[in-house]
């Protein structure tokens, strides 16, 4: 499983705005989107308080960004491979996946018939 401080880190540490510009050469407060044709005005508004960014032209449900959803969109992967890509080009050291068992945030306990049995 995919430690989560690795989605984490990429969100937080590399800067939302440089690299939509590395990805596209577009810079600015609010520029044209990447992904939905051509805009008479800018409609992709980059929010540097929270590192991501909004295109109130996309369709709904499509409208937000962060830096694995606009990679993963902008070369057409998955998050995961976005996730690598991410990590591979920002040089980020390696943070060690999660075993299946360090994962289980919830105690599984079975029940029997037989504990059932007794009145309540």
């Amino acid at each position: 499983m995919i430690n989560p401080a690795r989605w984490d880190r990429v969100r937080e540490d590399v800067d939302f705005r440089d690299l939509v510009q590395e990805l596209t050469g577009r810079s600015g407060n609010a520029i044209r989107c990447p992904f939905h044709g051509s805009d008479s005005t800018p409609s992709f508004f980059f929010y540097p308080r929270n590192n991501n960014g909004w295109c109130f032209g996309c369709p709904p449900g499509e409208q937000f960004y962060d830096n694995v959803s606009f990679v993963a969109k902008q070369l057409s992967v998955n998050r995961v491979k976005a996730l690598l890509w991410l990590e591979t080009a920002n040089k980020l050291s390696a943070i060690p996946d999660l075993d299946d068992e360090e994962s289980d945030d919830e105690e599984y306990v079975e029940i029997t018939c037989a504990d059932l049995s007794e009145s309540f």
